[in-house]
């Protein structure tokens, strides 16, 4: 058998890299109407539009005495104990955003929406881990709710994706990564991080009352 039949690993590293420029190029630099929504369809992903979402979930759920709106409030604390599990791994890994490494990047954010590292990509993990929560809560009472809300969750994330890419902070991979780890941290909140702050919510609870 030739040598060069085998691609060594690097050499694989090396193709995937390629790609991961060349699809980064090519949608970083993609124009037209639809290309331009995701500039701002981005934003729906950021910390600040779900804290926004999430106070006023906990005004209503205060103001109502509403269990569901609790739920909502304890989940989204789980989520976030959950992604700082990934966050650790993030750090680690270390990797330069594309608006960073490469030459001619179109950035079309701000500097306070695309901090630390590039891998996986954070706004597409939240969302999705998010998103999944959310569906979560609402099939309690309607259990219909993941035969339709699954796609739809699946069209939203993949623009998410689509748009961290075009607005230069982050390459193909970090996006397609994220989705893995936003999955992750979906179970990790479910099954572990949730019942810790459901417990401690409960303490607090019976402690006031």
């Amino acid at each position: 058998m030739a040598r060069d039949a085998i691609s060594p690993p690097d050499s694989i590293m090396a193709r995937i890299k390629a790609w991961d420029i060349k699809t980064f190029y090519r949608i970083n630099r993609w124009d037209g109407k639809v290309a331009r929504f995701l500039k701002y369809y981005t934003h729906i992903a950021s910390s600040p539009f779900w804290t926004v979402l999430m106070s006023t979930l906990f005004l209503f759920s205060w103001l109502a005495r509403n269990p569901v709106g609790w739920a909502f409030v304890k989940y989204a604390a789980a989520n976030v104990s959950s992604i700082l599990i990934i966050l650790a791994i993030k750090i680690k890994i270390n990797r330069k955003r594309p608006c960073f490494a490469l030459q001619d990047v179109v950035v079309r954010t701000g500097p306070r929406h695309f901090k630390g590292p590039s891998f996986p990509s954070g706004h597409v993990q939240f969302f999705l881990s998010n998103m999944l929560i959310i569906t979560t809560i609402v099939s309690w009472y309607e259990p219909t709710t993941w035969s339709w809300m699954l796609p739809v969750i699946l069209v939203m994330t993949v623009l998410i994706a689509a748009s961290r890419v075009y607005v230069g902070v982050h390459y193909p991979t970090d996006v397609i990564a994220a989705f893995v780890s936003g999955t992750i941290v979906y179970f990790l909140t479910i099954y572990l991080t949730y019942p810790l702050w459901n417990f401690f919510f409960t303490w607090i609870n019976a402690l006031v009352h």
